[in-house]
């Protein structure tokens, strides 16, 4: 598993929180994500994501979603050379063309996370 995370969670204590919340009530990484009421965690991420943006950045962050960090990483992996396809195998985009849609297999594991390591890391 260590093998399959960015060094930078690992170092930011990523570990201890996955033991910390073994066993919680909803049996979830974030609980705290999920709507009251119900199992939805999406709008929740994409309203916080929103406040963070605000305080962070201001005006400045006014365009700016949680979606953008999937343009962030495409960019940063595309200057960094890492090949097409596994680019769109981590930010979860289609294929090309029919041939990489229909007939192209996920990229292995390995390969993924040589290419997430590429990623700077953001303090």
């Amino acid at each position: 598993m260590l093998k399959r995370l960015h060094s930078h969670l690992i170092d930011l204590g990523f570990l201890d929180h996955v033991l910390r919340a073994k066993g919680n009530d909803r049996n979830s990484l974030f609980p705290e994500r999920y709507e009251a009421g119900n199992n939805i965690v999406g709008r929740k991420v994409g309203r916080q994501m929103r406040q963070v943006i605000d305080q962070q950045l201001g005006a400045e962050g006014k365009k700016l979603s949680f979606h953008s960090f999937r343009h962030y990483v495409q960019n940063q992996l595309d200057h960094a050379g890492v090949d097409d396809k596994i680019v769109r195998d981590i930010t979860g985009h289609e294929g090309a063309d029919i041939h990489d849609k229909g007939y192209r297999k996920a990229s292995p594991a390995d390969t993924l996370i040589k290419a997430v390591q590429k990623l700077p890391r953001i303090i």
